[in-house]
């Protein structure tokens, strides 16, 4: 949304901050390549967006690798004794309370949110179809995912808003609304 309302300098910042924060946020500048790959208005937005993303992974590596030269480096916890790789995606998708609680947290809302693709804002789009399923690999790769709360993220950014909008595109009321309208432009 920031790069939508020509934010780029808002955005570096932004990814200056993030990287600050979490490692995830180096997700923020393949975001914008892939949104100019395909949502870009014209080749000069394009051109324009390609330059703020490699800025952007510039600022964010160089923070990162920052941080890691400054800070003392840490040994890799792997949860319960797992490694991290095909042992942790075995764990992960061998086990019924993964699937369990992958369910109760993010109910029917991965259906919805997939048929009401095709109404969905190009930014809601991307981060569907770039954000989601490679948080989900990297999840399943390297923690555990009966901890539902991992994907909270792509519930609360993609699933949910997504569901929201299949919801109000399929209602009644808006079908009535849109018939309504139909009606009124043949009036003219």
């Amino acid at each position: 949304c920031l790069i939508e309302k020509k934010g780029r300098t808002s955005l570096l910042i932004l990814v200056l901050l993030a990287s600050l924060n979490r490692e995830t946020s180096g997700g923020i500048p393949l975001l914008l390549l892939v949104n100019s790959y395909f949502f870009a208005a014209s080749p000069d937005e394009r051109r324009k967006n390609v330059v703020t993303a490699i800025w952007a992974l510039i600022i964010y590596l160089s923070t990162q690798s920052a941080m890691r030269l400054y800070f003392i480096p840490q040994d890799l916890l792997a949860p319960y004794g797992i490694s991290i790789g095909t042992e942790m995606l075995k764990y992960n998708f061998t086990r019924y309370v993964t699937f369990k609680n992958l369910a109760l947290t993010l109910g029917p809302f991965p259906i919805l949110a997939y048929l009401g693709f095709r109404y969905l804002h190009s930014a809601l789009r991307v981060f569907g179809v770039v954000v989601t399923p490679v948080w989900l690999i990297i999840h399943a790769y390297c923690s555990i995912l009966a901890e539902s709360r991992l994907m909270l993220v792509p519930f609360l950014c993609f699933f949910l808003p997504a569901s929201l909008v299949w919801w109000h595109r399929t209602s009644p009321d808006y079908r009535l609304s849109v018939s309504q309208l139909e009606k009124e432009v043949a009036r003219g």
